[in-house]
């Protein structure tokens, strides 16, 4: 399959819909901006968030789209995909359905409003998420709070998802485990890029209660004061699943952390789906995009906000700029020098994830 003919022929096109036909529909609407030529997406809905692809050096975004697809093919497995294009690759078809347009479709569905204004530099840290994904699974070291094993694993996620890396943190006796929520990232520029937290849920084995029992731990060391009243509803095994996140990531040597905010085309995609399932089912459109607004906001306020609340409990965490302060990103700054945390289950966790690197005492 071509992958510019694909692209320019269809997938531009197709986004000025709203809905790319990959066999399975995506809502990814999407207006594109070539050196001056646009292809404005007709959509007229106030509610969505349509943002503009802006191609200002066409041969550089050319030669880093064929390079990502490519990666990306050879990346990600055949069952993320239908059936129907693995077998046949659908031929004969008009709208260029592959494995090819899949991949296209889902990039831009997980590119933020700065990735669409830059996408050459899009497609590079892109690349780097792939290049930079290394497959990993190891016990780090026993949690005497948790009363377990901490167990770490980096895997590859599914081409839908955000990110082509997940974190899968857990913690076991040996005859159950608790399982984190599970944590997607990317790696490009000596960066670690944070896109979401996923919540796991947990058989309700007697492990399991006593480990959620002492996640409440968390609450110790942190002052509610006026500008910190929002940091206080946090979800306890969210916090420690950062905390071991970022440790163990800043002890392999990295300083920055960005906290990416809302992507508009997974916007959108949830907000056309409620207006076709008013259509066809009847389905209340404000009850629907009420728990729209909720969902998102847990999805990117209470990520942005369990991050700010680590900081808090550390002295070597610092809040560099809030989304929207210099891009749509929350950016972190983390040294390794005299780490100092007010919590003891941060602390242990911590201190677990750094291994050898944190200095003793608290």
């Amino acid at each position: 399959m071509n992958i510019l003919d694909i692209f320019y022929n269809h997938i531009i096109y197709e986004a000025m819909s709203g809905r790319i036909d990959c066999l399975s529909t995506f809502n990814v609407p999407f207006s594109t901006n070539i050196n001056g030529k646009i292809y404005e997406c007709f959509l007229l809905d106030n509610s969505l968030m349509i943002p503009t692809l802006m191609i200002k050096d066409k041969a550089e975004f050319d030669r880093l789209l064929i390079e990502y697809v490519t990666l990306a093919k050879k990346f990600y497995s055949d069952d993320n995909y239908d059936d129907e294009i693995i077998k046949s690759e659908i031929p004969n078809n008009d709208k260029m359905i592959s494995k090819e347009k899949v991949i296209m479709t889902l990039l831009f569905a997980n590119a933020t409003s700065d990735d669409f204004n830059d996408p050459c530099a899009f497609l590079r840290k892109r690349i780097s998420f792939i290049e930079n994904h290394n497959d990993m699974e190891k016990m780090i070291g026993n949690s005497k709070i948790l009363g377990g094993n901490i167990n770490i694993e980096i895997k590859k996620d599914k081409i839908y998802n955000e990110t082509p890396s997940e974190m899968v943190i857990s913690v076991t006796d040996g005859n159950s485990s608790f399982i984190f929520p599970r944590i997607k990232f990317g790696i490009d520029d000596n960066k670690i890029y944070i896109y979401a937290i996923q919540n796991k849920v947990n058989e309700k084995t007697e492990f399991v209660k006593k480990v959620n029992r002492r996640l409440y731990k968390v609450g110790e060391g942190f002052t509610k004061d006026d500008s910190e009243e929002n940091l206080e509803d946090i979800t306890a095994s969210f916090l420690v699943a950062l905390n071991i996140f970022i440790n163990y990531f800043n002890r392999m040597g990295y300083s920055k952390f960005d906290v990416v905010s809302i992507l508009p085309t997974r916007w959108n995609a949830k907000r056309m789906a409620n207006v076709m399932k008013n259509k066809y089912f009847n389905k209340d459109i404000n009850e629907l995009d009420s728990k729209q607004e909720y969902i998102q906001n847990n999805l990117t306020n209470k990520l942005v906000r369990t991050i700010l609340r680590l900081s808090c409990h550390y002295n070597n965490m610092d809040i560099v700029a809030l989304p929207y302060d210099i891009d749509a990103s929350l950016h972190m700054v983390v040294n390794d020098n005299n780490v100092r945390c007010n919590n003891m289950l941060l602390y242990e966790t911590g201190t677990i994830a750094r291994k050898d690197n944190v200095k003793k005492g608290r």
